[in-house]
């Protein structure tokens, strides 16, 4: 699982990530994808990847579980959208007008910068599948620097972003109830009767 090629490492794990977190929560096409990615992916791409990474790092699933889920869609797609709105905002509202913080500022910008480096040597070594999961802590940490501002913050939840937020929960909680893992509904009960109800159904059954 030790990476062969860093440069490879570094924008191969950069595209799993992009595409693990911003594969919708429920993806039906998973089964034909899994089976045609490396083909449908060019070349240039495919090929050092196949080299480089552990065996099925291009496997989708259907569902989130929590043995491969990362940031997930609904807060992948938050970020896309709130981290220029945010600091668009911010400059057009000017509410950046705080207090200085009591750390140095200079020591404040290596901080938010230095889990950009963890990430950078973690992508040169690692060819290992579900990077979203595994360095899910660094992402978080590296997010953090997309706000240097409390105000940002503030503008962006003034303009409406709360339903947004409130979006990204609801998706996160109808995907917790019905994971297969270990529903949170009388899933083998309805599914058995509706089975037997309507044998011929390949939804119920695959269900």
């Amino acid at each position: 699982m030790n990476m062969k090629n860093p440069v490879v490492g570094v924008w191969g794990n950069a595209l799993l990530l992009v595409l693990n977190n911003f594969v919708p929560p429920f993806f039906p096409l998973a089964g034909w994808w899994n089976q045609h990615a490396l083909s449908v992916l060019p070349h240039f791409l495919a090929a050092p990847m196949v080299a480089n990474f552990e065996q099925g790092f291009q496997v989708l699933p259907e569902l989130p579980t929590e043995d491969w889920a990362g940031f997930g869609f609904g807060l992948s797609l938050l970020l896309l959208i709130s981290v220029p709105a945010s600091f668009l905002m911010g400059r057009s509202t000017k509410l950046n007008s705080e207090p200085g913080p009591l750390i140095p500022t200079k020591l404040c910008r290596w901080v938010l910068i230095a889990p950009w480096f963890a990430l950078l040597a973690y992508g040169m070594k690692s060819g290992m599948v579900t990077p979203q999961r595994l360095i899910a802590r660094t992402i978080r940490c590296c997010c953090r620097c997309c706000w240097p501002a409390r105000g940002n913050r503030k503008s962006f939840a003034a303009a409406g972003g709360g339903p947004m937020v409130g979006g990204v929960l609801f998706l996160a909680l109808v995907v917790l109830i019905v994971s297969p893992d270990r529903p949170l509904w009388p899933a083998k009960t309805i599914l058995s009767k509706a089975l037997a109800r309507h044998p011929d159904q390949r939804s119920a059954a695959r269900a």
